[in-house]
């Protein structure tokens, strides 16, 4: 009994570890973006648009929270993944946005090529988590005037998608 509860322990503190891990690898996104914003705003430059991208971070900063809190309660057994019908382009249209904006303050572009949509089942935040965090990869670990390009190709039978990277 000893040895079982010292594995389920060590099982709950290494969760804790990665949750830990991911916590703060999501939050970097948002922070990134509204850092370039505020560097914007600090240039003078569009103003307005400045403070609306900021505003949008900061709700997704506290959707990501909220959202963290309902993973919590997952790996702790206190709840269940949200499933739910999921448009793919939707998703990936949010990411690529949100990207080419970080990009763009350090000489990259993200663009989308999604002629088809896909709808699928799955839990939207979790499937954006993993799109954002192969993207992102590719904006940071590229050079200048790279274009990141999100292809999604879609029929009847599934979808795939593509991250590539063209080079000027």
């Amino acid at each position: 009994d000893f040895d079982v509860m010292a594995e389920r322990l060590r099982e709950m503190l290494d969760s804790q570890k990665r949750l830990l891990s991911d916590v703060s690898h999501e939050l970097r996104s948002p922070l990134a973006r509204l850092r370039v914003a505020l560097e914007l705003l600090e240039k003078n430059h569009d103003r307005a648009s400045a403070l609306r991208r900021i505003g949008k971070e900061a709700d997704e900063l506290e959707g990501l929270v909220s959202n963290l809190l309902s993973l919590a309660r997952l790996e702790s057994g206190q709840s269940i993944l949200e499933r739910k019908q999921v448009s793919l382009k939707q998703i990936l249209n949010n990411v690529v946005n949100d990207a080419d904006f970080e990009a763009g303050a350090r000489g990259r572009q993200v663009t989308l090529r999604a002629d088809e949509d896909f709808l699928l089942e799955g839990d939207p935040v979790l499937l954006r988590a993993a799109v954002e965090n192969v993207v992102r990869n590719a904006i940071r670990h590229t050079r200048e005037q790279t274009t990141v390009q999100v292809h999604l190709d879609a029929d009847d039978n599934g979808a795939l998608i593509r991250v590539c990277l063209l080079y000027t």
